[in-house]
């Protein structure tokens, strides 16, 4: 049983995820059966689907070890769902997980991550750290170049950015390397230091017509307020893209359109800016030395490269240990040697609670049963006296009652 809460991994060992609902039904809103826990039994995965990408901007308010690397964080999360067919029909999983390149746990590198048995994952997680940087490091910049044109608001210390699935682009080769198969919204928040409530800068849909979203806000002007840090987009859709595949990966779903870390035109036109932000001059500077690229792709991949044939996606299971009992029928002698053992214990039980019955029921009812000879030997003397006592009152009461009679006897002979 997986119950909700649950934090797994799949068979993949990439990504972590966390179980926040499970239910049955054909309408998330209005489920037929909500469930604590899932009943499983390596069951796969079948017809997941992301429904959004969130990533979070944090600037000085983080730890200063994780300043010390970038100014600015960016922490991705994603919701989704997957169905899985159990003995009760089938049950929809809600889910979420998250990726951090600079996260204050440092944990971001995928535990099963294998360059040739895993490849695609492995570009994948290359994808998710390289415009994790990016981005950060266009924040930086675009940062400095708003404040710079805006004369009354201060720089801008947080942002919120989600990208939902555009459900009427069709996820086909053209579409994904294009920049509509997500749609933004976003707003951020300018550095306020009386206390006083900021303007909230905010990504104004109407504004640019609902339509070529992300090419909109990467042309716009560097003090727009509405299409707010130009600098920043291509890159954040290009993460949250990396991001996307990656979970459709781990999860083993192939049924959902093609995925850019199996296709090799799909993921040479995806690593292509590889080296151009490699080599790109940290805005901030990594001030601590650390390296956190070991293990990963530090180059474009190419069609035909050697590592072609190694991309794929297998199916997925969610991978989790339980601890079952066995129940096991134990030999004949040893349920007869049982058995005798507890009715030596029940017979003993039923003993001692006669005894007691008995002894509480005859010294209620006959007191001088406390006594036994030997006791009474060693009476106090006070008692003993009290013995002596009334044996001298009956001895007196016996000579009184014999004169009486004799006294009878001669008034009986005069009267004669």
């Amino acid at each position: 049983m997986i119950p909700i809460n649950t934090e797994f991994y799949t068979n993949n060992t990439a990504l972590k995820y966390t179980v926040s609902k499970i239910w049955q039904g054909e309408d998330a809103d209005a489920p037929e059966t909500l469930l604590g826990s899932l009943p499983y039994l390596n069951n796969p995965l079948e017809d997941c689907s992301v429904e959004g990408v969130t990533i979070e901007f944090e600037g000085i308010d983080r730890s200063a070890s994780q300043i010390a690397v970038q100014q600015w964080g960016a922490r991705l999360k994603a919701w989704l769902s997957c169905r899985i067919d159990t003995p009760t029909g089938w049950t929809t999983i809600n889910m979420s997980t998250a990726y951090t390149q600079n996260g204050e746990d440092d944990d971001n590198a995928f535990s099963g991550r294998n360059k040739t048995k895993k490849a695609s994952l492995w570009w994948g997680e290359s994808l998710l750290y390289w415009y994790s940087v990016a981005l950060t490091n266009d924040m930086h910049l675009s940062n400095q170049k708003f404040y710079e044109n805006q004369n009354d608001t201060d720089p801008i210390y947080k942002g919120h950015i989600y990208f939902r699935r555009n459900e009427s682009v069709k996820a086909s080769a053209e579409n994904v390397k294009g920049l509509n198969l997500f749609v933004p919204s976003c707003f951020f928040v300018p550095w306020s230091d009386d206390g006083v409530e900021s303007k909230v800068y905010y990504c104004d849909q109407g504004y640019m017509d609902n339509t070529n979203m992300v090419e909109k806000l990467s042309k716009a002007d560097e003090s727009d307020q509405v299409k707010p840090l130009p600098g920043i987009w291509i890159d954040a859709y290009s993460l949250t893209r990396a991001f996307y595949f990656t979970i459709l990966a781990d999860l083993g779903q192939t049924k959902s359109g093609p995925n850019m870390l199996e296709d090799p035109d799909l993921l040479a036109d995806a690593t292509k800016d590889y080296e151009k932000i490699r080599d790109r001059e940290p805005t901030w500077g990594d001030n601590l030395r650390i390296n956190k690229t070991a293990g990963l792709a530090t180059r474009a991949f190419k069609s035909k490269d050697s590592s072609e044939k190694d991309l794929g996606i297998a199916p997925s299971v969610i991978s989790a240990t339980f601890l079952c009992q066995v129940p096991r029928l134990k030999s004949k002698p040893t349920l007869v040697v049982s058995v005798i053992i507890n009715t030596f214990v029940l017979l003993s039980a039923i003993w001692k609670l006669y005894k007691f019955i008995t002894e509480c029921f005859l010294t209620s009812r006959h007191p001088e049963l406390m006594y036994c000879e030997g006791c009474a030997m060693n009476l106090p003397k006070q008692t003993g006296e009290e013995a002596g006592d009334a044996s001298d009152r009956k001895s007196q009461g016996e000579e009184s009652d014999t004169g009486d009679e004799n006294y009878r006897a001669v008034r009986q002979q005069e009267e004669r």
